[in-house]
């Protein structure tokens, strides 16, 4: 049965976090926590949904369930680890939907439940969805980033800002806490902004204002992008990509 089960399944992501103090923490008590807990997400092929195993540091799996819906259109665009738990952003078709893993209980093997947080129907017209991304590890709005516009929705499912720009192939992004959308990607000289011939930084205010735009890996002949941006403590912009 192991091994039909191993068959079965496929891995997409694995990565860990410290279980922050006071959060996942065993059932009945508040001091005690899980320093290092290690997530192992795929998809279960014969029911077409994604499966999550939480391993402890002791390598047993603490948590373990499934979520999501048909993975044939359902594709997992970002996951992010907030004090609130594990938020995993979802587009099936025509609709994005944000689930979350929480509520560790370090007795059981299916200690940390998820649930639907948010699901909803992108208001976007003549317009393609490029990016799907949550800016911060809050877990308080995420990103829909298309070629011509960029739409930040909170967990209830409302537009709360929106940011109009030139065409252009946008990859990820940030926010600063002052509400300063960062978007970066790829661009071109050409009309449409197709293409890969440059990466982008742009940075835009609350009011969905331009405030400052860089041009970076440019070298003539090459495929360029910038591929990840990140807001340091500090501030500071740091930005990730190639030429």
């Amino acid at each position: 049965d192991a091994v039909d089960d191993a068959e079965n399944r496929t891995v997409e992501y694995v990565f860990s976090f410290d279980a922050p103090t006071g959060e996942f923490s065993s059932k009945g008590t508040t001091s005690s926590v899980c320093s290092k807990l290690v997530v192992v997400i795929g998809r279960i092929n014969t029911e077409r949904r994604y499966y999550y195993n939480i391993f402890n540091s002791e390598e047993k799996i603490v948590a373990k369930g499934k979520f999501g819906e048909d993975t044939k259109t359902c594709i997992i665009r970002d996951i992010r680890v907030s004090s609130n738990g594990i938020n995993i952003l979802c587009e099936n078709e025509d609709r994005i939907t944000v689930y979350n893993i929480a509520s560790f209980d370090n007795s059981s093997g299916d200690g940390m439940k998820s649930k639907e947080v948010v699901s909803v129907y992108p208001e976007i017209k003549e317009d393609t969805i490029l990016d799907l991304i949550f800016p911060d590890n809050k877990g308080e709005y995420f990103i829909v980033a298309c070629s011509k516009t960029a739409y930040v929705y909170n967990m209830k499912g409302e537009i709360t800002k929106t940011y109009e720009y030139s065409p252009k192939s946008i990859i990820t992004s940030a926010v600063y806490s002052d509400g300063v959308l960062v978007l970066c990607g790829a661009d071109t000289d050409s009309e449409d902004g197709i293409g890969f011939s440059f990466g982008f930084a742009e940075a835009f205010d609350d009011e969905g204002k331009l405030l400052w735009s860089e041009r970076v890996f440019d070298k003539a002949d090459c495929v360029s992008a910038v591929t990840e941006c990140q807001i340091n403590n500090n501030g500071n912009i740091v930005l990730y990509g190639r030429y």
